[in-house]
């Protein structure tokens, strides 16, 4: 059951050695109040982030030493003075600080949907003879059908994923005005923690349902600097602050 709880509480399913994942897209929704008090703990968590392009919570975690190790596809932002790329994520990487996995947003989506559903793996076949396919050593598998050749990709099953929505209602469900990705991360984590703008008494077709939800947070403006459809537009001039300090 869906529980509503405070912020401190719902930092505190978040564990050393987790892999954790963001709900949003670029600059949009990214749970950054969450991250932000995430990042002051104290205690080393060393997490693996799993980052769709979507690279604040990222640069936020990092900035604070939190991140081991990093699966992503690119991470840079077009903001109103051009694209943006996190100076410390590249410089991190570039130098070795973290652990890095370059991945096509294809390959993980379809890592994901394995993940939901429970698969051992998901076929990809866009991916084959891909500079990705050599460089993760993507298996294929024979189809039973017809013999041909199929590439795969491994699961993703993240141990938390962290979304910023809308809205809640009193049942634990959750709605998202211009959802992407969030209902399969939902999907696919064995943890969810929600942060909203408001709870209101029932949402009559939830975007997510309170069965996939831990904990929910009500934190307005939790996405800022990000924006939020229906509530507040991004600031580009934080993003890049931000991004590049």
């Amino acid at each position: 059951m869906t529980e509503f709880v405070s912020l401190k509480k719902a930092l505190t399913r978040i564990q050393p050695g987790d892999t954790i994942v963001f709900g949003g897209f670029q600059t949009n929704r990214a749970p950054v109040a969450f991250v932000q008090a995430l990042a002051r703990k104290r205690t080393p968590l060393r997490l693996s982030v799993l980052s769709f392009p979507n690279p604040l919570p990222l640069t936020l975690l990092h900035a604070a030493g939190q991140v081991a190790s990093l699966q992503s596809s690119f991470n840079g932002v077009v903001l109103e003075n051009g694209f943006t790329v996190p100076r410390r994520i590249r410089q991190a990487i570039e130098t070795g600080q973290i652990a890095w996995q370059e991945s096509d947003v294809y390959a993980m989506i379809q890592g994901l949907r394995a993940g939901a559903q429970g698969l051992p793996f998901m076929p990809a076949p866009g991916l084959a003879e891909s500079a990705y396919a050599e460089k993760n050593r993507y298996q294929s598998v024979k189809s039973p059908y017809d013999g041909g050749s199929i590439l795969v990709v491994p699961p993703l099953r993240p141990d938390v994923a962290v979304l910023h929505v809308q809205q809640a209602d009193r049942q634990g469900n959750v709605w998202i005005a211009d959802p992407l990705n969030d209902q399969l991360l939902a999907q696919a984590a064995r943890r969810v923690i929600v942060s909203c703008e408001e709870i209101v008494e029932r949402i009559s077709q939830p975007t997510i349902a309170a069965v996939y939800l831990d904990c929910i947070v009500h934190l307005p403006q939790g996405a800022v600097p990000t924006s939020c459809a229906g509530h507040y537009a991004q600031d580009d001039a934080r993003l890049h602050a931000l991004l590049t300090s």
